[in-house]
């Protein structure tokens, strides 16, 4: 995996978690022109590796999104796949 794709990837979490923060826990960590710039890498860098930017192209929080779910698991503490683990 090469630098950018893994910058993608970092970009595109750091992005759900700060909707997140935002939207649904009315505690942002980003000033909005911090959001816009990394939002715009990230964008620039979906554009360069033939991807789809989906967590730009997210409007507000969408918590039915699987990665959603994973970001608010992670910003409550909670273990995302913990769930998914066998008793």
């Amino acid at each position: 995996m090469s630098d950018e794709e893994k910058r993608f990837i970092k970009l595109g979490w750091l992005l759900i978690e700060s909707k997140y923060r935002y939207y649904k826990m009315d505690d942002p960590t980003l000033e909005d022109s911090e959001y816009d710039r990394l939002e715009k890498e990230y964008d620039e860098l979906a554009k360069k590796l033939g991807q789809i930017p989906t967590a730009s192209d997210m409007v507000g929080f969408d918590q039915n999104r699987p990665s959603s779910a994973l970001a608010s698991d992670k910003v409550l503490g909670r273990d995302p796949l913990n769930k998914y683990e066998q008793p």
